[in-house]
C-alpha cells in the first residue's frame, strides 16, 4: 500500500508545469512590440523638440545678425557702403549652421547723375551642414539722414 501511494506521487511531480519555448517566444514577441508602440511617441517627441529647438537658435542668431546691420549703418556713409558683417563662428554656432547673408538695394534716387540707395534689404538664410533650412529674415533698412556735428 505504501509504495503505491509514493509511486503515484512521483508520477504526479515528474508532469511539467514551466512554459513551452514556443510560449516563451511568444510572450516575449508580445512584449516587444508593446514596448516599441508605448516607445514610439517619445522618440517622435524628442525629435520635434530638437527641430524645434534648432529653429529657435536660427531665429535668435538672425535677429543679432540683422541688429548688428542695423547698428553698423546707423550713419549715412556705412549705409552707402552696404559692407555687411563678418560671419563670425558666433553667428554659425561654431559651425552648425551655415549663413548667407545678402543685401540688396530696394529704390534708389538719382540726382545730378548720381544714384543713391536710399532702402536696402538684407536677408538672412540658415542651413544646417545637411542643407535643411532652419530659418529665413530679412530687414529693410532707410538710408539715414546726415548727422550734424
Amino acid at each position: 500500500m505504501f509504495p503505491d501511494i509514493f509511486n503515484k506521487a512521483l508520477k504526479q511531480n515528474n508532469k511539467r508545469e514551466g512554459l513551452t519555448l514556443l510560449e516563451v517566444i511568444m510572450s516575449i514577441t508580445i512584449l516587444g512590440i508593446t514596448a516599441m508602440a508605448m516607445i514610439l511617441p517619445f522618440t517622435e517627441s524628442s525629435y520635434l523638440a530638437l527641430r524645434d529647438q534648432r529653429i529657435i537658435d536660427v531665429n535668435n542668431l538672425a535677429k543679432q545678425y540683422l541688429n548688428e546691420v542695423q547698428d553698423d549703418w546707423k550713419h549715412q556713409t556705412e549705409f552707402d557702403v552696404g559692407d555687411l558683417p563678418d560671419v563670425t563662428t558666433y553667428y554659425t554656432q561654431d559651425g552648425a549652421y551655415e549663413i548667407s547673408p545678402t543685401s540688396v538695394c530696394l529704390e534708389d534716387v538719382t540726382e545730378d547723375e548720381v544714384t543713391t540707395c536710399i532702402l536696402r534689404r538684407v536677408e538672412v538664410t540658415y542651413e544646417d551642414t545637411a542643407n535643411n533650412i532652419y530659418g529665413h529674415m530679412f530687414i529693410e533698412v532707410n538710408r539715414p539722414t546726415p548727422t550734424l556735428n
